[in-house]
């Protein structure tokens, strides 16, 4: 049987000890984690059930438990774990379905918080800016000067990765119209620049 009739929302209050997570900037490929809590502060017992949502960003963002029951004046740890693979900012609200056992039911299966009319959904939004590497090159022109046919010449220049996250970098040769007529290379051409390190 399906119910339709309202309840007091009054009775099944509950709410996150926050509104919403400022993440700031977060570096690439890092991993954080963290803790919110959901507080039954209503009068009657309820379930919850993390609401379905199609994550905006290319984030990883999981939030567990999905789903619980808590009892009048329980509270909950809701685990946020946020994988930064995606350089970019972004902002993602998260909410958890409510249904209150003011029917006597004491809990409820997955597809009855689709059915049943559940009370005001609390909810979380997490927001922030993924950076990637900070880097700088040591110079941004090559002058060889005058140079005799036939003779190698070399020069020299550096890539300092000055951020916590390892720097790939792959670099590549434009020519011009008199490219041909001349030979260069460039060693080592791609590779990784470990944090706070450089490459020569």
């Amino acid at each position: 049987m399906k119910l339709k009739d309202e309840f007091p929302t009054h009775l099944s209050a509950k709410e996150f000890n926050i509104s919403q997570i400022n993440l700031g900037h977060i570096s690439l490929d890092n991993r954080y984690e963290y803790k919110i809590i959901l507080t039954n502060t209503g009068e009657i017992p309820l379930d919850f059930k993390l609401f379905d949502y199609q994550i905006q960003s290319h984030l990883k963002i999981e939030l567990t438990p999905e789903k619980g029951h808590l009892n009048v004046g329980d509270s909950c740890d809701i685990h946020i774990l946020v994988d930064a693979n995606h350089v970019g900012q972004f902002n993602e609200t998260f909410q958890y379905k409510i249904l209150s056992s003011i029917y006597g039911q004491t809990s409820y299966e997955d597809n009855q918080f689709d059915d049943f009319q559940t009370s005001p959904m609390p909810s979380i939004t997490i927001y922030g800016k993924v950076i990637g590497p900070t880097f700088d090159i040591s110079q941004t022109k090559i002058d060889f000067g005058t140079v005799s046919y036939g003779f190698s010449y070399v020069q020299k220049f550096e890539i300092r990765n000055k951020s916590e996250i390892p720097l790939d970098y792959n670099l590549n040769l434009v020519p011009d119209k008199s490219f041909e007529l001349r030979e260069f290379k460039i060693s080592p051409n791609c590779g990784t620049v470990a944090k706070f390190s450089t490459q020569t």
